[in-house]
């Protein structure tokens, strides 16, 4: 399973994060910045769900495997 980083055209939350929680299945994430910097987080907005067919075209910004997920 992994997780794409794709620039957004809001300004206040410039980027979308996809990330799979089940094979196929993605949620959603409006988020304010790539990464957190040191001790600091990162304020996301949930936008739902869709499948791998409906990722955008584009290519991600970044790809990454995700190792271990929990809610």
């Amino acid at each position: 399973m992994y997780w794409y980083l794709y620039k957004s055209d809001d300004s206040k939350f410039p980027y979308t994060i996809f990330l799979e929680e089940k094979p196929g299945l993605f949620l959603i994430l409006r988020v304010q910045a790539k990464w957190p910097g040191p001790g600091k987080k990162i304020f996301c907005i949930s936008e739902g769900f869709l499948t791998k067919e409906e990722l955008p075209e584009e290519q991600p910004l970044e790809t990454c495997p995700l190792i271990l997920a929990k809610r």
